[in-house]
């Protein structure tokens, strides 16, 4: 036969027609006169120069060797004759180890009883975390990060990050195995536990597969239950069931990136050069072959994928009206979506939470197309990046820093893949330095917050990227810019806004919104205020926005502490405004205001003007000239 064919007829052909030449698919080298004789033993009477071999990288059985299957990873498969595993692997594709035995290290090994008491071990400590973890939520809803707040939101993106770096992982690249270590740890955070011995208890496929699906149910009830045993307990030490169903909502919001990829496992197939094709996850078993394995799956992925990030969403949406409700329970329920962001930004996490999805659905839709899934990817961390830099969510101003770069490489990480760079295994192993460097970070800054209990201060100019004014400061400076702003007419305002840039307007416009919300009583039934140019507008609630309105500290706080006192209709509070150039920099410091005599005119005026936008709040403001 010739090169790229093989003989499958008669051996040795005594006859021509006893020579049946068959095309030799990929994963096999056929050189010239190749016979299926040979292919098996491994030896050739006509030399090693005609002998055809199965490449590295590919599997075939013994009784079948010209159907050819492809090894998930190249070295499980050394190749040259039909049947060869490396370290003593079996199954198509040499996917697992033999029955009884279980993946340690490097090779396979017989399943004992230390493999079952640490698996006993980690479950029990398993429990024990999950039980802490009502204790770390709090109840409290407000603008400043507190300890547990900030540790959450960096143990946050770390996982968020291990989880991404483990789906990228499933690439069919050749990566570095400086970079294979990175990608095999990480797979932890999928819930690939085939690596840890899980075969040892479960056994069969499906039986992995099923046990970690119904990992996420029996958090959820071990909480359940925690919650109804508590009921025995003194009445301050009972769990609520508001806080169980937001401690249920973190943790799945946490693992969502890890329940899509096992909700997706049963639908994540690459092809062999036989045309059949496998599991991503389980190459041992065919995708050819439907059964419990997807249905299982599009269970999962129906309540706790798509149904969860629906439920998130109403949440999201139906917060506003809640606070304003005083519905507190369905507050701190849905308190998991909001807390460990800033006002403005408090939709971001049920964005932010579709990052993992989005890479898996790369994997899932371009399977056996490496190129397009790099560029693919590369543009939804790209799209992720943007996003985090343009809405800044985070309490902690660092926090927003690492993010971003963390997702910057993240993204670094797969343009400089194998597949898209000729020097990607160089390059991606650099890249590789510097997030372990980010994650190494992360993991001192933990330990750094919990020592250090005052490193959130708002003087703390690592934590905050900057000095931050005191409280006093920035009130004289209001009232100071108050009594000024009142001199300048309005046509002079205006023709200075509307030459100002249209990022220094959004900024001039979110302060007033948050000022507005935060200081100004909300009026019980907004009336319309005529401008200055004659157009009407609605009173202070075309100046708040709905995110404004959903962290208002004076609404919040209740939720904590209780219903709010109430206040008087006509309290009146004094406030002694002041020409800004006639205040010296001493006044300041010592909270001293001078106070300027004016006409009689003027302070009917300031009266007027006054009135006309807080004489309608609870609090009545009067201006002390």
């Amino acid at each position: 036969c010739n090169e790229g064919t093989i003989n499958v007829g008669r051996q040795p052909p005594l006859l021509k027609d006893d020579i049946r030449c068959v095309t030799c698919n990929e994963g096999i080298r056929c050189p010239f006169a190749s016979s299926i004789d040979a292919l098996r033993s491994g030896t050739s009477p006509l030399g090693d120069r005609f002998l055809p071999t199965i490449q590295r990288g590919y599997y075939s059985t013994v009784d079948q060797p010209l159907i050819i299957f492809k090894c998930r990873k190249t070295w499980q498969c050394p190749g040259r004759v039909p049947g060869q595993c490396a370290r003593g692997r079996t199954e198509i594709a040499c996917a697992q180890c033999p029955a009884g035995e279980t993946w340690m290290g490097n090779s396979c090994a017989d399943c004992n009883l230390w493999v079952t008491g640490a698996w006993v071990v980690g479950i029990v400590v398993f429990l024990m975390i999950v039980t802490c973890s009502y204790y770390v939520v709090s109840n409290h809803i407000s603008p400043r990060a507190s300890l547990s707040e900030s540790v959450g939101m960096i143990a946050l993106v770390m996982l968020n990050a291990a989880q991404c770096l483990a789906i990228i992982g499933l690439l069919d690249l050749s990566w570095p195995s400086e970079v294979e270590i990175f990608f095999s740890t990480s797979q932890l955070f999928i819930l690939d536990l085939d690596l840890y011995g899980l075969r040892c208890i479960m056994g069969s496929t499906f039986s992995n597969y099923l046990f970690t699906v119904l990992l996420v149910p029996a958090t959820q009830l071990w909480l359940v239950l925690c919650c109804v045993a508590s009921s025995f307990l003194a009445k301050d030490r009972q769990w609520s069931w508001p806080k169980v169903s937001s401690t249920m909502g973190s943790l799945l919001l946490s693992a969502f990136s890890t329940t899509t990829m096992v909700a997706l496992t049963p639908f994540m197939c690459y092809a062999h050069p036989n045309g059949s094709r496998s599991l991503l996850k389980y190459p041992e078993k065919l995708c050819d072959e439907p059964g419990a394995l997807d249905t299982t799956g599009l269970v999962m992925l129906t309540l706790y994928v798509a149904g969860f990030w629906v439920v998130c969403v109403y949440g999201v949406c139906c917060l506003p009206s809640w606070m304003i409700q005083r519905r507190r329970e369905m507050v701190l329920s849905f308190r998991f979506l909001i807390f460990r962001l800033r006002v403005d930004s408090w939709w971001f996490e049920v964005v932010w939470m579709l990052r993992g999805p989005s890479l898996a659905l790369v994997i899932l839709l371009w399977a056996d197309q490496t190129a397009v899934q790099v560029y693919t990817l590369c543009f939804c961390f790209a799209i992720c990046l943007l996003l985090q830099t343009f809405t800044w969510p985070w309490k902690v101003p660092i926090m927003n820093s690492f993010d971003a770069l963390v997702s910057l490489c993240l993204l670094s990480l797969v343009v400089v893949s194998p597949s898209a760079r000729q020097d990607g295994e160089e390059a991606s192993t650099v890249v590789m330095a510097l997030f372990a460097t980010v994650i190494s970070v992360l993991v001192l800054l933990v330990i750094f917050v919990i020592v250090h209990r005052g490193a959130l201060h708002e003087q703390n100019v690592f934590f905050n990227l900057g000095p931050v004014e005191f409280p006093h400061e920035l009130r004289a400076k209001m009232q100071l810019f108050t009594g000024e702003l009142q001199k300048v007419r309005n046509s002079k305002i205006e023709r200075v806004l509307g030459q100002m840039s249209v990022h220094d307007l959004r900024l001039i416009s979110s302060s007033l919104d948050l000022l507005v919300a935060e200081i100004i009583p909300e009026p019980e039934q907004p009336s319309d205020v005529t401008g200055a140019t004659g157009s009407p507008t609605a009173g202070a609630a075309h100046g708040r926005r709905i995110s404004i309105q959903i962290l208002n500290r004076s609404q919040t706080m209740s939720f904590a502490s209780g219903p709010e006192e109430p206040v008087p209709e006509e309290q009146v509070e004094e406030v002694t405004l002041a020409p800004l150039h006639s205040a010296p920099a001493e006044g300041l410091s010592a909270g001293h205001e001078p106070v300027v005599e004016k006409p009689a005119t003027d302070r009917e005026n300031e009266d007027v003007a006054s009135n006309s936008t807080v004489g309608k709040s609870r609090n009545i403001v009067s201006i002390k000239c």
